[in-house]
């Protein structure tokens, strides 16, 4: 019995030494073939609006500490981490680092050094556009954080654009083609309370500065014609009551969120999605950058 027993241990203990060698020399014993499954194009899409959207928030942190006095780049610092986290981050196979043998794929987060508020602001442009075309393929759980991060997007592109002396498009806007892109009860009634509250602002203000509020209030008027027309059930009510306003929000803020949210929301659902329609024209009814600042970030972290 003791001699099976030392036979025993004296196979335990070879039997340590030898992985430990095995080990020493570089063999590995976990399972070398396991490689991620590839990835399919709407998630390629996805990790690419994340990618973006982390160079972005990397680009605007760099300007804001070389323009302390500018509130623009912190804020697109803000949205543009908000519009990241949205998506489900940066997605790295390993990552807290490859094992022996393996890389993982390279990615693009860090902006260039160069890069000023024209970069910025053609980087948040590109982004709105390709969270639109992720949408338009995406399924509809997922269209409405697209959507959402397109608007929002476009609306700092126009802001930094602006803060730079230049000019940033909403894209071709056509309210009857975002009312047919978002024909939903839901937005319908949505984008009611949106035209009701906007009318009640218009009339607070002086006659001779009333001409551009009854245009947009005119504009939304044709999206629900065409909402309607396209198959959206008209309930909406007579009168909708006015919001409670935040501290510092503004009747006008509240409607143009309101707006813009029923705009997303129902394009979202729609059969056939036509993103950029609803995206687009839900941009062009912040006319002005003090309305666009009101917007804040429609995504938060």
């Amino acid at each position: 019995m003791t001699s099976r027993r030392l036979v025993f241990g004296l196979s335990a203990l070879l039997a340590v030494l030898i992985i430990g060698l095995l080990i020493a020399s570089g063999v590995r014993f976990d399972n070398q073939d396991v490689e991620p499954a590839p990835a399919s194009s709407q998630e390629r899409k996805r990790q690419a609006l994340a990618e973006k959207s982390t160079l972005i928030a990397d680009a605007a942190k760099r300007l804001a500490a070389s323009s302390p006095n500018s509130s623009v780049f912190p804020r697109v610092e803000s949205a543009a981490s908000a519009y990241a986290s949205a998506l489900g981050g940066v997605w790295r196979p390993w990552p807290n680092g490859a094992p022996s043998g393996r890389t993982n794929p390279p990615v693009s987060t860090s902006a260039p050094a160069n890069a000023d508020a024209s970069f910025l602001a053609l980087k948040l442009g590109e982004l709105s556009r390709e969270a639109v075309a992720a949408a338009n393929s995406a399924p509809a759980s997922q269209r409405q954080t697209y959507l959402s991060v397109a608007l929002d997007a476009r609306l700092q592109a126009v802001g930094v654009a602006t803060h730079a002396g230049g000019k940033a498009s909403c894209g071709d806007v056509d309210p009857v083609a975002a009312g047919k892109a978002a024909a939903t009860e839901e937005a319908l009634s949505g984008v009611e309370a949106a035209r009701q509250w906007l009318e009640t602002d218009v009339a607070s203000l002086p006659a001779n500065q009333r001409q551009a509020g009854i245009s947009r209030i005119d504009s939304i008027k044709a999206a629900q014609s065409a909402m309607i027309s396209s198959g959206a059930k008209d309930r909406r009510p007579a009168v909708v009551a006015l919001p409670k306003l935040a501290a510092g929000e503004t009747l006008r803020g509240a409607a143009l969120k309101r707006s813009s949210s029923a705009l997303v929301s129902g394009a979202a659902k729609a059969d056939k999605p036509n993103g950029e329609a609803a995206v687009s024209y839900a941009c062009s009814l912040y006319a002005t950058q003090e309305e666009r600042d009101s917007a804040g970030t429609l995504l938060k972290k």
